[in-house]
């Protein structure tokens, strides 16, 4: 059990960043200690830490990919001069300081950064690279995982499962078709988990709606329900 030295002054920055650049495994062998011990203040600060050390990673990733970008002429050196690149910035630290998102959220709304603010991004695309971070910071990571799901159906590249049915990925009109389809592309075939966080991604339209009184068919487009704008944000998080 650990003793009052060996605990982190989460009140102290200094010590606090001290304890985040300890490798993964000490931070993970520090909290399970806390929160089998009997220190109770410490153990409502454990999910402090956790969150701190996220963010610790992240923060630390993103600069080291900035810098990289910089390097190697992709994102000028003084980037920050032009106010719109600041701002794109500023949100994309805001949203990691206020949600410690997850892996994939963070490398959605990092690519949609890093295009915003690249050398070879049109003026237009910029423009659209900051919108499309407004909206995807609103995305849960399985929000993201629909999208990509019809994204790669739409574009072909189908699981073993979807292979084998012959999947027609231009005629769909079920909804519950597509619904199988989706978590099946995804990977753990429930139906009912695309089905929670379907609402979510109508009222963004970044799919088409549901149809009849019902609501058993969908308005289906040429892109596997991926709207316009769902396919743009697509295209800008999931192409290089």
């Amino acid at each position: 059990m650990p003793d009052d030295k060996e605990l982190i002054r989460i009140d102290d920055p200094e010590s606090l960043v001290e304890f985040l650049q300890q490798p993964a495994n000490k931070l993970a062998e520090f909290i399970t200690g806390i929160l089998a011990s009997d220190f109770k203040d410490y153990k409502l600060s454990a999910g402090h830490l956790i969150q701190a050390s996220i963010k610790w990673k992240l923060f630390t990733q993103l600069g080291k990919e900035i810098k990289a970008y910089i390097d190697k002429g992709k994102i000028k050196e003084d980037y920050l001069e032009m106010d719109h690149n600041k701002q794109s910035l500023s949100d994309l630290l805001k949203f990691i300081d206020e949600t410690s998102p997850s892996e994939d959220r963070f490398m959605a709304m990092k690519k949609l950064f890093l295009k915003s603010v690249s050398k070879d991004t049109t003026e237009g695309d910029k423009i659209i690279a900051y919108q499309f971070m407004q909206i995807c910071k609103q995305l849960e990571s399985a929000h993201l995982l629909i999208i990509k799901a019809a994204y790669e159906i739409n574009n072909g590249v189908l699981r073993n499962k979807l292979e084998s049915e012959n999947v027609d990925c231009r005629n769909i009109r079920s909804a519950q078709e597509w619904l199988i389809n989706i978590s099946k592309q995804i990977g753990h075939g429930i139906s009912s988990l695309i089905e929670v966080n379907e609402d979510k991604l109508m009222i963004l339209k970044l799919i088409s709606p549901r149809v009849h009184s019902d609501r058993s068919g969908i308005m289906n487009g040429s892109n596997y329900r991926l709207t316009d704008l769902g396919l743009r944000l697509c295209q800008f998080m999931y192409e290089d």
